[in-house]
């Protein structure tokens, strides 16, 4: 998972270049924005949603502690 986030940034970036440039509005490059966005977009929400869950796992798991 390390790796996937900064691997499909850059092929999102470059996708989105090649879309933005003058010449370079062709159907082949909006496809590919979006198959390389999806991705990105998922694993930018993924990620601190996953985050949040485990934390509030764990402070549900601090109530059943030996408090001292």
């Amino acid at each position: 998972m390390a790796i996937a986030l900064p691997i499909s940034t850059v092929a999102f970036g470059i996708s989105l270049g090649s879309l933005l440039r003058p010449d370079g509005f062709v159907l082949l490059w909006s496809v590919v924005t979006v198959v390389t966005g999806i991705p990105f977009a998922v694993l930018l929400v993924y990620q601190p949603l996953q985050r949040a869950q485990q934390l509030k796992k764990y402070r549900k798991s601090q109530k059943h502690l030996i408090q001292p």
